[in-house]
């Protein structure tokens, strides 16, 4: 046989190799989300034989909180209108253990294109998750000691000023006494040349202390994400855009409750929001979703612009850093909205992150809160702004402003 006969492979052959494949768990659904097919690696991860599990809907691997929060069906949703939905969270073997996974859900077509279910492929990655709790466990000892580091600074600062001003001022009296002794005048100018330099030193180091502990300070509030997340794109989704993009938004039907400075968590989705606005062509898909995944409240900002060269991702967020310097849209920012939007989040306690598959592929940044402890409730803080927002009805799963 030549290089250039090319024998297609056997449907069915595909369909034995999906089926046998034991790391990735591979399932499919129908409309309503009943599991329809579970292959060896579904049932190796999650515990469940075939006979068990068809017909059973997907809530079934998903925890309590995330049934309960309408997880399982915003997935849906989401893979539906933009095609894919990914997901990072905990689910639930049938011998009830939990493990966190790496997830993908696509819409599934005939031949003649009409959706007729979904496929979800399912990876246990608790080792990412253990490393990653690891790693966030060394990064705060790093942080807290850093922040002992400022602290000596400036204590050593303050401390060390005043006995340089003694010296100072000593050494300048015996100066002036000194004027008929050369030898004495010239070694108490190069004293008082040695203080000066050593005050210099001490000034650099409270300039130090000062910029390192200097930052923005926030209010913090019991905020809904969902909330916040929808009057973001009300304001920046405004009638100007109203003939440019699409916006879908896919929010849970329960809150995503986390502590925060509303204007500063605003801020930050309207930068994001904006940056996408910008590097997306007209006719365009600007998706936002708002879940909870594990311990964190997640926000997702994905479009399908012109996406992030591979050689900006990890610079992105860096200060006046713009990723298309030859395009009419980076030249009217200034490179400060992501630089702005990392700071915000990060005094949240929180982070964020960027990703595209390269060049006209789109964007996704995802912003992740610390989920708040459960609160009674309580009256709204009277300079809250979303105060009169939050008693507008929680149901807002799904809302789309076709070429808002």
């Amino acid at each position: 046989m030549s290089d250039h006969d090319v024998r297609p492979v056997p449907v069915e052959a595909f369909c034995t190799m999906v089926e046998n494949v034991e790391d990735i768990a591979i399932f499919a659904m129908d409309l309503a989300g009943r599991i329809v097919h579970w292959n060896v690696g579904a049932a190796r991860i999650l515990g469940y034989e075939s006979a068990e599990i068809l017909g059973q809907p997907l809530e079934r691997i998903f925890t309590p909180d995330d049934v309960a929060a309408g997880a399982p069906q915003q997935e849906l949703r989401e893979a539906a209108a933009m095609g894919r939905a990914a997901d990072e969270r905990w689910h639930v073997r049938k011998d009830g253990s939990t493990f966190w996974a790496l997830g993908i859900v696509v819409p599934l077509r005939d031949g003649s294109g009409e959706h007729v279910g979904y496929g979800k492929f399912l990876r246990d990655r608790t080792d990412l998750k253990q490393l990653q709790e690891t790693l966030l466990a060394q990064n705060e000892t790093l942080k807290q000691a850093d922040e002992a580091k400022n602290l000596f600074l400036a204590a050593l600062a303050h401390e060390l000023r005043n006995p340089l001003s003694v010296m100072m001022t000593s050494a300048w009296l015996v100066h002036r006494r000194a004027k008929d002794d050369a030898l004495l005048a010239a070694e108490t100018e190069r004293i008082q040349r040695q203080i000066r330099l050593a005050q210099r030193m001490v000034d650099d180091l409270a300039d130090l202390a000062r910029v390192r502990r200097k930052g923005l300070t926030i209010e913090s509030h019991p905020l809904d994400l969902r909330l916040v997340a929808r009057e973001a794109a009300q304001s920046v989704f405004g009638p100007g855009e109203s003939q440019r993009h699409t916006l879908e938004m896919f929010l849970t039907e329960t809150p995503i409750e986390i502590n925060g400075d509303p204007q500063r968590v605003h801020q930050v989705f309207v930068n994001l929001l904006t940056n996408a606005m910008r590097y997306t062509p007209s006719g365009g898909v600007i998706g936002v979703s708002v879940n909870s995944e594990g311990g964190d409240a997640v926000v997702r900002i994905k479009d399908t612009g012109i996406g992030i060269p591979p050689d900006k991702l990890t610079t992105i967020f860096d200060l006046f850093t713009q990723a298309h310097v030859d395009r009419a849209e980076s030249r009217a920012g200034l490179g400060i909205g992501l630089n702005l939007a990392r700071e915000l989040v990060t005094l949240h306690k929180g982070t964020i992150q960027a990703s595209s598959e390269g060049l006209g592929k789109g964007s996704e940044f995802v912003v992740r809160f610390p989920l708040a402890e459960r609160l009674t409730p309580q009256s709204p803080h009277p300079q809250d702004p979303y105060a009169a927002v939050q008693s507008l009805p929680p149901k807002t799963t799904h809302h789309r402003n076709a070429r808002l």
